[in-house]
Order: C-alpha cells, then sequence, then structure tokens
C-alpha cells in the first residue's frame, strides 16, 4: 500500500515538474525498496508462524522421546533391581550350600575316622582270634567227659589248672 502511494506522488511529483525527475527517480526506488520490505515483512510472520509451529512439533517429539528415553531407563532400572534381588538369593543359596558342604566334609571325616578305628579293631581282633585260636589248639580234649557236668569254679580249681594266683597272669599247659 505504501509503494501504491509513493508511486502515485512520485507520479504527482513528476508532471508537476520537470526539474524533480532526478527526485522522481529516487522516490520511485525507494517506492520499489518500500515495496519489497512490505513484502518481505508480509511474509516474515508466515515463517515464523511456520517455525514456530515447527518448532512445537519439534519440541513435541523431543517431550515424545525424552518420556520414552525416562521409560526406558526407568525399566533398565527395575530390571537391574531384580537382578540384584537375585543375586543377593543366588548368594545367599551359596553360602547355605557352602555351610552344608562344610557339614558334609565334616560328616565324611568322622565317617573316615570311624571307618579306620572300625579297620584297626577288626585288625586287631583278627590278631587276638589267631592267638585265641593257636592257643585252644593246643587244648586236648578227652571225649568221654564231654557229657559230664562242670564242676564249679573256685580258687583250688585254679591253683590246680596252673594258674598261679588270682592277680598274676596265667600258663597253660600245653600237651
Amino acid at each position: 500500500m505504501l509503494a501504491v502511494n509513493a508511486a502515485v506522488e512520485a507520479a504527482h511529483v513528476g508532471a508537476a515538474s520537470a526539474g524533480f525527475e532526478s527526485n522522481t527517480n529516487e522516490i520511485r526506488g525507494l517506492a520499489q525498496r518500500v515495496k519489497g520490505a512490505a513484502e518481505r515483512t508480509r511474509t516474515l510472520p508466515r515463517a515464523a508462524h511456520g517455525a514456530s509451529y515447527g518448532g512445537r512439533v519439534d519440541a513435541k517429539e523431543l517431550e515424545v522421546h525424552f518420556t520414552e528415553m525416562v521409560d526406558g531407563v526407568s525399566s533398565i532400572t527395575d530390571s537391574i533391581e531384580t537382578i540384584a534381588e537375585a543375586t543377593r538369593r543366588q548368594q545367599e543359596s551359596m553360602r547355605a550350600m557352602a555351610e552344608a558342604m562344610r557339614s558334609i566334609q565334616e560328616v565324611t571325616d568322622n565317617n573316615a575316622r570311624s571307618a579306620n578305628d572300625s579297620s584297626n579293631a577288626a585288625t586287631g581282633l583278627t590278631e587276638e582270634t589267631s592267638t585265641l585260636a593257636r592257643l585252644v589248639g593246643q587244648f586236648k580234649l578227652d571225649m568221654s567227659q564231654a557229657n559230664r557236668q562242670p564242676e564249679p569254679l573256685n580258687s583250688n580249681l585254679s591253683a590246680s589248672r596252673g594258674f598261679r594266683d588270682s592277680t598274676d597272669s596265667f600258663e597253660l599247659e600245653t600237651a
């Protein structure tokens, strides 16, 4: 609008005075620049509006992405807490297993000692049995007296069978 006014004024001035022709050209040039500036001024708010709209869209997209990121981090945090709890439970189970293994080891050690003691006792009994069998084998039995009632034991009997006294060791008479 300003440009049209300037052009009209320039035409009036041009017609009124031929001497002002150079001024008219300047005014026309100025009017053209004003017209161009007015057009740019008209497009700038539209461009700014478009840019602000685009900025709002971008901001909303960023908000959505940030929300997704927060949700993702929250999910990861929950997963880490779940893993940590599972690790604590596993650690407690491992401690219980280690304690059970120690108990089993103690029982195994006790069983091994008992088995060793039993083996030593069996070896000792075997040796004593062999000695007793050898000593019993030295006795001669009279089979005619096998059905006879045994005589009661008394101190005279011990002395007659070869015992020196009741606190001393004995000697067997061998055949």
